[in-house]
């Protein structure tokens, strides 16, 4: 069976679930096994990671293609994070009303991480505290990867030992990951009742009277069809994938499915490294430096929806004028911020927001933390465009190297 069938099945298991268990009763229980199962779905990631690493820095170094790719994948991040945020913003002017309803009530605050602590901890004064620090922050074991990964052609002799254990190890880990990923159709079950109980207990007032964040669901779902169906298969045209550029959407289906329900980017990683493998062909050495620069980094995805709901939020407010220099500020703020939400891999919409909010001020501040109710949906459209331009990113990337795919569209996974 397809894993994405699988992962389409738990979901729906889920939600019916969800309709005859009352929150009350199971939400307690529900919050704990989903917790327990995102865990374990990030249990093999970062060793993976790691040791994956090392293995894509010593054949980028060998090729001599390290500051290429690295140039390549940053110019990716910076351009998806621009147009990205320009169609959001476009398509809240043409899609939305003048004014929608939000009752602005206060919400609790949302608990934001030490940005200055979070760099300092890139480079701990001992190496070995980066495999013993925040289950979050993935950044001082990547550099660390990148160190040693730049480091074993000085002498292949001396190194050969570490290379050989590293490649075993990633080959290791990989194996781990894809029979998680195998049986993860069973947790998302669980997952999928937990995220219905949340928005259910957070009373999201979609369409109630006094609090409408319909817009909010509804802009986010062009800007995402039209990224999905429009600009990545459009790319992949240029690019010469003239024959089927949307096969691709298919290729990524099962990692479509555990963003959206899941959130989590780290979550995400682990079924992108996986599929974008063994249904697109992307060789480690490619593939794991795009993933995780993307995962720390290249949140285009989340950028897009930090500035579609603030710009939404102040539209419903009669005392907060909307100027074009507003909308460039605040553009220009989301996109800064994207860069810094790598330690957020599963709050980082929220955690957008509430940055730019603070840049407001303490009370809008305030009333932006009123989209806490629906935190749950807007990062999951962020994570799932996330995760679909860092594989579809790997992938053009690899196009330009002249690897091609191979599977055929029946053999995917």
């Amino acid at each position: 069976m397809k894993i994405w069938i699988k992962f389409l099945i738990g979901i729906a298991s889920g939600i019916i679930l969800s309709l005859v268990i009352p929150s009350q009763w199971g939400g307690d229980l529900f919050s704990y096994l989903s917790e327990l199962f995102i865990n374990i779905g990030r249990y093999a990631i970062f060793p993976l990671v790691f040791f994956s690493m090392i293995m894509a820095i010593n054949d980028l170094k060998s090729d001599k293609k390290i500051l290429k790719t690295f140039g390549l994948i940053f110019l990716y991040i910076i351009g998806f994070a621009v147009v990205f945020i320009i169609i959001g913003v476009l398509s809240v002017i043409l899609f939305s009303p003048e004014r929608i309803v939000i009752n602005t009530e206060q919400a609790e605050q949302v608990h934001m991480p030490g940005v200055k602590e979070t760099l300092l901890n890139a480079f701990p004064k001992n190496v070995f505290t980066a495999f013993v620090g925040s289950p979050d922050i993935l950044l001082p074991i990547i550099i660390l990867a990148i160190v040693i990964g730049a480091n074993l052609s000085f002498d292949r002799n001396i190194t050969r030992p570490v290379s050989q254990l590293s490649d075993s190890l990633s080959r290791i880990f990989y194996q781990i990951n894809s029979y998680v990923n195998e049986v993860y159709g069973i947790a998302l079950i669980a997952i999928t009742v937990n995220l219905i109980f949340s928005l259910t207990n957070q009373q999201m007032g979609i369409f109630e009277k006094d609090t409408d964040f319909s817009q909010f669901f509804i802009v986010l779902s062009i800007d995402t069809a039209i990224i999905l169906f429009g600009v990545f298969p459009g790319l992949l045209y240029l690019f010469g994938e003239r024959k089927n550029p949307f096969k691709w959407l298919y290729a990524v289906l099962g990692p479509a499915l555990i963003a959206f329900i899941t959130g989590d980017e780290f979550l995400s990683m682990g079924t992108v490294i996986k599929h974008g493998n063994e249904n697109m062909g992307i060789p480690r050495k490619i593939g794991t430096p795009v993933y995780t620069m993307f995962a720390l980094f290249g949140r285009a995805g989340t950028a897009m929806v930090t500035s579609v709901s603030v710009i939404l939020f102040l539209k419903s407010k009669s005392n907060l004028d909307i100027t074009f220099e507003a909308v460039i500020l605040i553009m220009a703020l989301s996109f800064l911020i994207s860069f810094i939400l790598y330690s957020s891999p599963g709050t980082g919409a929220l955690t957008a927001i509430s940055l730019l909010g603070i840049f407001y001020g303490r009370d809008t501040n305030e009333n932006f933390l009123m989209l806490k109710k629906i935190a749950p949906i807007l990062m999951s459209f962020g994570v799932l465009l996330d995760m679909a331009t860092s594989i579809f990113t790997s992938f053009l990337i690899s196009l330009q190297y002249g690897y091609k795919p191979k599977t055929d569209i029946r053999d995917f996974i």
